[in-house]
């Protein structure tokens, strides 16, 4: 009978386990976590009617019934301050008033106000006309205005320089409403985890970062599908030039 035996080298390397990192825990996602479990158990409704499982109960007794995205927006307004929001007061949003409209549907209301109230004036003096032909009269005569010179000029410094480095506002578009940083993110749909980037780097406005480029924001760690989320955002955001 053959027995055969098997010896393990002391001297032979043993291969070490690397212990995996746990991630990340962002400091805003954590006290917004917070803010909608307080939330829930602030808010919470059985009444069949409502439909919802939790509803904000207002002064006068009507239940409105809180969506997810109702409750994200409340719980990231309220690490804003108390000025903003509190267990007990809803923040100032179209989710919770629908009276309450977004800065560039208002501003485009008061364009087509001003539009009919100049409409219905209609009635055009004979000094506006006079005045109106001496101007064209001195336009003819004036020489052409020089070329408009393109978005973005052409350098001998810019030879192959990618088109990364570009605004994220789209050409042919100006800045919309200043927006807190953290308004704009909740109203054009911006990732938390993006939020939280723009937040280190240290933008607190939109306007503020209209002025970012996309090779800043890769050079910082943003990735691809990240700048094209806030580049949609700034289309929806931006408003068209005159």
């Amino acid at each position: 009978m053959d027995i055969t035996f098997s010896f393990q080298d002391d001297d032979q390397p043993k291969t070490k386990k690397k212990k995996k990192n746990a991630p990340k825990t962002l400091y805003a996602n954590v006290h917004r976590d917070t803010n909608i479990q307080d939330l829930h158990a602030r808010w919470p409704c059985a009444r069949p009617a409502c439909g919802s499982s939790y509803c904000f109960v207002n002064e006068k007794g009507e239940h409105i019934p809180l969506s997810h995205e109702m409750i994200d927006v409340w719980a990231m307004s309220m690490l804003k301050g108390a000025e903003h929001s509190t267990l007990e007061k809803p923040p100032s949003h179209k989710s919770f008033d629908p009276s309450i409209i977004s800065p560039v549907l208002h501003q485009r209301k008061e364009a087509q106000e001003a539009k009919k109230a100049a409409a219905s004036t209609g009635v055009v003096g004979a000094a506006d006309i006079l005045t109106g032909f001496a101007t064209l009269a001195t336009a003819l005569r004036a020489p052409a205005p020089a070329p408009a010179l393109p978005p973005y000029p052409f350098m001998p410094h810019n030879i192959g320089v990618p088109p990364a480095s570009l605004s994220l506002l789209p050409v042919a578009r100006t800045a919309g409403p200043s927006l807190a940083l953290e308004d704009f993110c909740s109203q054009y749909q911006v990732d938390l985890a993006v939020r939280q980037k723009l937040f280190d780097e240290g933008y607190k406005t939109s306007h503020h970062l209209q002025y970012a480029t996309v090779l800043e924001l890769k050079e910082v760690g943003f990735r691809i599908g990240e700048i094209a989320s806030l580049k949609d955002a700034f289309a929806r955001w931006s408003i068209p030039s005159d």
